[in-house]
């Protein structure tokens, strides 16, 4: 059963900062050590000093990245940099983009939830890593709040929760981020739109499609502190704002890639542009399975010749359902069984931006470029509710939610 409960939000305060575009990031977990430079010049009071602090000589268990974190988030709230609402609250969300040249708006939105254990109610769909989390617990018990929300869905076919997010009022925060991402914030404190909200989501499933290392965090440090809630933002997945974009693959120096190795698994086609690739990538997907290659200035169309290939390939090892994901056959047919590369780090890099992945290949830091379609909504709910993980970067929901719009201060 999913509890949700309204929180007085912390916010930065407006009458200091009527624009907040200097002090707002991108999840932490998408700041390279280059934006991570980069927002620590923006301004002094920016939100990446609360979530992904530099390490400094001298660090030691009493003074390190995460008690400064601590002390800012402190510092910040008596001196007003921050101040917190005086009601409690649901924070619907709107933003509006572009994504090849066409334009969406996403609704949905930010408030706690009781924690549930993962499968009860709470579904992942992709595997986690220790590190990742023990970074996450380390500031999650030094400074003992979430600054990031876990990304969440829901089913609301008929749309029962529309009206109550149609927002007529103006909203808190109206900014654009460095993507040309429109981001509206609200603020709903109204008893029967809440009411509303709770009894509706106390009966829904909800699938985790970012966040999967603070959710779990946020069950580890429930044991030590006893705070039984995380922020989350909701969006229903039959939204048509609700953009999942692929992860391509960038296949590094191998002297002896060869695209013939394909044939015997894949018709391969060549074509004239990137943009026709993925035109034509698009429109042969179903029921086949399509990927692109971009190498030495050329691109080429693979469409998969037998469909039971992962049959053969992985056995009774996983579902059918998980052997259909493009992203397994591209990691297991592709990389590991054609291109038989068994150091998957030192092999391969990932990114969701195929412009940069063809500029990297014209510039001879990667031999090619491996281009999948999206993992669909439907794929990812099937495999959730079977429990059964998918391989990882099957997915990059796209955009990114803003840190530093709303937090939340463990209470109790």
């Amino acid at each position: 059963m999913i509890e949700i409960v309204p929180f007085k939000g912390i916010l930065y305060n407006q009458e200091r900062f009527p624009d907040i575009s200097p002090v707002v990031t991108p999840p932490y977990d998408v700041i390279s050590a280059e934006q991570q430079e980069m927002y620590y010049q923006n301004h002094p009071y920016n939100s990446i000093r609360l979530i992904l602090g530099k390490d400094q000589q001298g660090d030691n268990e009493a003074n390190n990245k995460y008690t400064r974190a601590g002390d800012y988030f402190r510092t910040w709230l008596t001196e007003e940099i921050l101040k917190q609402d005086e009601c409690e609250a649901i924070y619907p969300l709107t933003q509006e983009f572009s994504y090849r040249a066409q334009k969406f708006i996403r609704k949905g939105f930010i408030t706690l939830i009781k924690l549930e254990e993962l499968g009860s109610g709470v579904f992942p769909h992709e595997k986690t890593l220790s590190r990742p989390k023990q970074d996450r617990l380390n500031l999650m018990l030094a400074t003992k709040a979430n600054f990031c929300q876990v990304f969440a869905l829901y089913s609301d076919k008929e749309g029962i929760l529309d009206e109550c997010l149609n927002m007529e009022s103006t909203p808190v925060i109206d900014i654009k981020d460095e993507n040309m991402v429109s981001n509206q914030l609200f603020r709903l404190t109204q008893p029967t739109k809440l009411k509303k909200i709770k009894e509706v989501m106390r009966a829904k499933d909800i699938f985790i499609a970012d966040g999967h290392h603070r959710y779990e965090t946020a069950l580890n440090a429930r044991k030590i502190l006893g705070y039984n809630f995380i922020m989350i933002y909701l969006t229903k997945m039959e939204g048509s704002g609700l953009t999942i974009l692929p992860t391509h693959r960038l296949i590094r120096n191998m002297p002896h890639f060869q695209l013939s190795a394909f044939e015997e698994f894949f018709e391969i086609k060549k074509v004239d542009s990137c943009e026709e690739l993925f035109k034509k990538m698009e429109e042969v997907r179903q029921p086949n399975h399509s990927f692109g290659i971009y190498t030495a200035g050329k691109n080429y169309l693979l469409v998969l010749k037998e469909r039971n290939i992962m049959d053969k390939l992985m056995g009774n090892k996983h579902s059918q359902g998980f052997k259909q994901l493009d992203v397994s056959i591209l990691q297991t047919l592709v990389i590991e069984h054609i291109l038989k590369i068994n150091d998957i780090e030192a092999g391969i890099s990932y990114t969701h931006d195929e412009k940069k992945a063809k500029l990297l290949v014209d510039e001879n830091k990667y031999r090619a470029a491996l281009f999948l379609n999206p993992t669909r909504i439907s794929q990812m709910q099937e495999l959730s509710l079977q429990h059964e993980l998918m391989p990882q970067k099957s997915t990059y929901f796209y955009p990114k939610l803003l840190t530093g719009l709303v937090m939340n201060k463990f209470t109790g």
